[in-house]
């Protein structure tokens, strides 16, 4: 009977080097369960660096002895991508997905068509555990069969990244961008589009010359419909919200308090509001509630009165029919290349995809 090699699971975050294996495993379990709130978790294993969106990205791989690599003999890993969920196994040394339906021969195909186009485009392969670069390629007609989002995604890259009309960009570079507002966003979307292997920024995005210049100077929103780009705006303002969010409160030393109860009382203001004023009503939240800290010295106290504040605040203002006036962006939180491209690119409405309010009506609007 062949026998199968288990590696198991190495390189853990720094944010966790601090805690040990049990610990560790303690925390992938408590993660799972959904039924404790990530930011209960962070709280109890003291890892308020960690922000709430992107604590998924910071855990380790598990072994997943349901599949076996067919060339290297191992067991295959699992990547958690959300709550109660986890990747395709991928082989830990070649970094190859083990699709539900694959076999032998799909793996050792799939292997020989990366090798061949390294071969074929003259490059040097980066060797990673024993393995070449592997490749995603963009062609015209895969383009066209991705969502929405991820065309949007793509047209960025081949908007900003020079290398995208040269060959290749290699997805560590696009890591290092800033696309999103939020790390998060960026990672799900990469891992989307089979972007990262594991964690492992060593893909190389090859998207087809003639479809970068169309995509530098992009027609027709890419024919997509009014829901999907009233969609998509509000994913990018309600990101920019939360980022602000984050910063303001991490500035006042308040680490670790955003969780599922923040998303549900911010994303509905932008039924009413623009990003911008959104802006200024938590920023002045935040600003009364570090001085309810400097009275109290309670910092978790005063940390839970800024939701409050916010609707404080708005409710006032309703109530006396004033209007909420615009804030301008903050110097620490730089408009992301995702919107820029997209308001800017794909739109065609700038600097109101930050002062307007998302709606379907703005959308059909004759100024569109």
């Amino acid at each position: 009977m062949e026998e199968y090699k288990t590696i198991e699971p190495s390189g853990i975050s720094g944010y966790l080097s601090g805690l040990s294996d049990e610990q560790v495993n303690e925390v992938l379990a408590l993660y799972h369960q959904n039924k404790i709130k990530i930011s209960d978790i962070i709280q109890q294993y003291n890892l308020e660096e960690i922000y709430i969106g992107d604590f998924k990205n910071h855990l380790p791989s598990s072994v997943c002895k349901d599949y076996v690599c067919p060339d290297c003999l191992v067991y295959s890993w699992e990547k958690p991508i959300g709550r109660g969920e986890q990747s395709i196994p991928f082989c830990p040394k070649c970094q190859t997905y083990m699709y539900s339906e694959y076999d032998a021969e799909t793996i050792h195909t799939e292997r020989a068509l990366k090798e061949a186009q390294i071969k074929k485009l003259d490059l040097q392969p980066v060797i990673y555990r024993g393995n070449t670069l592997p490749f995603q390629i963009i062609t015209e007609e895969r383009f066209s069969n991705l969502d929405f989002e991820s065309k949007v995604f793509i047209g960025a890259i081949a908007a900003n990244c020079s290398s995208a009309s040269l060959g290749s960009v290699p997805s560590w570079q696009i890591k290092k961008m800033k696309f999103y507002p939020l790390p998060a966003l960026q990672n799900e979307i990469m891992h989307r589009l089979n972007l990262i292997n594991n964690g492992i920024d060593q893909v190389n995005i090859e998207i087809d010359k003639g479809l970068v210049k169309a995509l530098q100077n992009p027609a027709n929103q890419f024919e997509s419909t009014v829901q999907e780009r009233l969609d998509l705006w509000k994913k990018i303002a309600f990101a920019e919200v939360s980022e602000i969010f984050e910063k303001q409160m991490h500035e006042c030393g308040f680490y670790g308090y955003q969780d599922e109860n923040t998303d549900q009382i911010l994303y509905p203001l932008l039924e009413d509001y623009s990003v911008e004023q959104i802006y200024n009503v938590i920023w002045r939240s935040v600003k009364k509630a570090a001085t309810e800290y400097a009275k109290t010295d309670n910092r978790a106290y005063a940390a839970s009165t800024v939701l409050n504040y916010c609707l404080k605040h708005i409710a006032y203002k309703e109530k006396n029919e004033e209007i909420i006036r615009n804030y301008n962006r903050h110097p620490y939180c730089r408009q992301s290349i995702l919107s820029q491209y997209y308001f800017d690119a794909v739109l065609k409405i700038g600097d109101n995809g930050f002062d307007k309010r998302p709606s379907q009506d703005y959308l059909l609007s004759p100024l569109m």
